[in-house]
């Protein structure tokens, strides 16, 4: 073997060695390409599943109670002198101050009843002339709940009880399951979350 040939033998093992390298080298870069897309991917899927299901839970409605209506929403503007066209309003303008919550002996003003609800409050309405007694149980039921009820005369009702929530609204003969019921479904379903201990 000639000199000039043993260099060309040696040129070529090295020119091999740097192209094997290279093949090495680009198909560990296009595996490493490929955890990262998979990875990526991944993450990526499981990010959209989180995200969906956060907003499933976050956004879903809540549980509905059978045979309660449910008035348009009249929005939530703060104003100073709301009108109402029902004695039993569930959403709409309102007064910008807000009630404390529990019984409001004296019958509550419509426009902080409205605002109350925004609150997430369940207010009770009764008709004043109903008996003591009667009115005494729906306090004791409602005071079952530390926070967010109302009970309130109402003097333009017909119903014995109506209890009303942010666009919700039901009727009742008197306090019992139904009403409690009601209270349980709604309370805290405001538009707002905004503390009312009772």
């Amino acid at each position: 073997m000639t000199k000039g040939s043993r260099r060309t033998a040696a040129e070529e093992k090295k020119r091999q060695r740097r192209f094997e390298r290279q093949r090495q080298e680009t198909a560990a870069k296009r595996r490493t390409q490929l955890r990262r897309r998979v990875r990526n991917v991944t993450v990526g899927t499981v990010l959209v599943a989180l995200i969906g299901v956060g907003g499933f839970f976050l956004l879903r409605p809540g549980p509905e109670m059978e045979g309660v209506i449910k008035p348009p929403d009249r929005g939530r503007d703060h104003v100073s002198n709301a009108t109402y066209d029902t004695p039993t309003p569930t959403s709409g303008p309102h007064n910008p101050s807000s009630p404390p919550c529990g019984f409001a002996s004296q019958g509550l003003p419509l426009d902080l009843a409205v605002h109350a609800l925004e609150h997430g409050a369940v207010v009770v309405w009764h008709r004043p002339d109903i008996d003591a007694e009667v009115q005494a149980r729906a306090l004791e039921q409602l005071q079952e709940w530390d926070s967010h009820w109302i009970l309130s005369p109402n003097p333009g009702i017909e119903e014995p009880f109506v209890a009303t929530a942010w666009n919700r609204l039901m009727a009742f003969d008197e306090p019992g399951e139904g009403l409690a019921e009601f209270v349980d479904t709604y309370r805290r379903r405001g538009p707002e979350r905004v503390n009312c201990p009772a």
